[in-house]
């Protein structure tokens, strides 16, 4: 005959008290939300030390935002077994939800000392709330009081928020301009915690936890520790930041080969395709581009339909100068492409000077972000390149009408202000405004070359001759290399002043520029 101890006869009844409790959950006779509440309760306090028993009871009354409910069942467990961890924060939250932070708070002290100073849980929970309500002196004095308690001094909680605090600390005192020394000191300390969190972490740390202090590590350049946490946890958890975390420590430390292999199987196996432009982004910034096209040349092998990568490879194709390859990634797709990926089949046919395609994609571009009333996307940068592309066209009227939309969204903007006065100057209307405009950018910027051309064209169009000289000769000093449109206004200028032999020396420079887009 088979004989129980009494703990093992209570875990019997417990787990025999939760599957009744689960069956009356998912039933659907309106006895079942007693009976399962019923069950529950019973199964709690025979193993009062199981999180799931006690959230699977709560959560009803979660859901119905009954949080002094929750309170109510979870109360009297609380006090038969004190300190109890889970217990403890599960009705500290519930206060907290009801806007009972001073008993949520009072609840998280009782069970830290019940526990005598044992749960890091509890002690980080407790430290989080008092400086979210702005006791920062009550929370400062428990974490000194923390480093003295040999049950807390070296759990990964009490580090961790160790070096979070140090951190803010530190970043507080350079942001107040105290002294270096101070600064490095917080800081030191800081650091010195995040090393010990990292050789304490453990999966039960959570994914977030671990991605906090392993960039705080970074962000230290203590990289040998910072790699040895992502390489132990990374793969234990389904995070993607913590996986591309450790695949840019390993990219840093040279071992490329190891670093592309593990890329590789991240997008083809693991990988949620939105991340796929930051395996790209880090792959390109690496020097290794064509393994980047490589991947994602595989993994379309495998998904033809996934849109994210023919973005990656239309986009390393672009960067890499391999327009065709950019626009044929991208045009199988060509009937559903989202707004960005409109916008950058734009881009490789303007780089291709093919302006009517580029036009015809930038405007469909703009049409689907306001069918997705996604009004964000239609922003200054994407006005100004459509004003570009009308203007390259020859389309004045256009190119003035996408100019002044972006000047009224950041009416500031120096770009904006002297792309509208230069496409007034061109068209020779409002001189005095476009004077105006451009001089505004002027002021921000005042030897920019390209601001100068148009400020010299605005005067040449009001027949000031010679300040429009001045203006052209200060404009061709200040860039580098000249591009044709200043040469060849250089050269319209100098003729209107009988300067004959000068403008055909600029009008030659102009056309040896070949600035302006190829015919199509």
């Amino acid at each position: 005959m088979l004989e129980l101890s009494a703990q093992e006869e209570a875990h019997s009844l417990a787990l025999s008290h939760f599957a009744v409790g689960l069956l009356h959950h998912f039933a659907h006779d309106p006895d079942s939300p007693r009976l399962a509440e019923q069950h529950l309760r019973e199964a709690l306090h025979l193993a009062p030390r199981s999180p799931l028993v006690a959230e699977t009871l709560i959560f009803p009354l979660l859901m119905q935002r009954d949080f002094a409910g929750v309170v109510e069942i979870l109360r009297p467990v609380l006090e038969t077994h004190p300190g109890e961890p889970h217990l403890v924060m599960l009705t500290a939250e519930a206060l907290q939800l009801a806007e009972q932070d001073a008993a949520a708070i009072a609840c998280l002290e009782q069970g830290l000392a019940d526990g005598k100073w044992s749960s890091g849980a509890i002690f980080r929970q407790l430290f989080t709330l008092l400086w979210q309500k702005d006791r920062r002196e009550e929370a400062e004095r428990l974490l000194r009081q923390a480093a003295r308690r040999p049950g807390l001094h070296n759990t990964f909680d009490y580090r961790y928020t160790a070096a979070l605090h140090g951190n803010l600390r530190a970043m507080e005192a350079w942001a107040d301009g105290r002294t270096a020394r101070r600064w490095r000191r917080l800081r030191e300390d800081a650091v010195a915690h995040a090393r010990r969190a990292a050789e304490l972490a453990g999966t039960d740390a959570g994914p977030e936890d671990v991605a906090t202090i392993a960039n705080l590590l970074v962000e230290a350049e203590e990289w040998a520790a910072a790699r040895s946490l992502a390489e132990r946890l990374a793969d234990e958890f389904d995070a993607p930041d913590l996986w591309l975390l450790k695949a840019r420590l390993l990219l840093r430390d040279g071992e490329t080969e190891a670093a592309c292999a593990y890329l590789a199987e991240l997008v083809v196996y693991y990988l949620p395709d939105e991340r796929f432009p930051e395996v790209s982004r880090l792959l390109f910034v690496a020097g290794e581009a064509d393994t980047a096209i490589r991947i994602f040349t595989h993994y379309l092998s495998v998904d033809p339909e996934s849109l994210f990568a023919r973005l990656q490879l239309a986009w390393l194709h672009h960067e890499g100068g391999q327009t065709e390859k950019g626009i044929a990634a991208l045009m199988p797709m060509l009937a559903s492409l989202p707004p960005e990926a409109l916008m950058l089949l734009a881009h490789l046919n303007h780089s291709l000077k093919r302006d009517s395609l580029a036009l015809l994609a930038a405007e469909q571009a703009g049409a689907t972000a306001k069918a997705l009333n996604r009004n964000e996307f239609l922003d200054v940068d994407y006005y100004l390149f459509v004003a570009s592309l009308h203007e390259n066209k020859g389309n004045r009227a256009a190119a003035l009408e996408a100019a002044r939309n972006a000047l009224a969204l950041e009416p500031g903007n120096p770009l904006c202000t002297n792309f509208v006065g230069y496409l007034l100057a061109d068209a020779n209307q409002e001189l005095e405004t476009a004077e105006s405009l451009i001089r505004s950018a002027l002021a921000i910027d005042p030897d920019n070359a390209a601001y100068l051309d148009s400020l010299a064209w605005a005067l040449h169009r009001q027949g000031r001759r010679e300040e429009a000289l001045a203006a052209i000769l200060h404009a061709l000093r200040s860039g580098d290399e000249p591009d044709g449109v200043i040469l060849d206004h250089a050269g319209d200028i100098c003729a209107a002043l009988h300067l004959a032999d000068l403008a055909r020396l600029y009008w030659a420079s102009a056309l040896a520029a070949d600035d302006l887009p190829d015919p199509e």
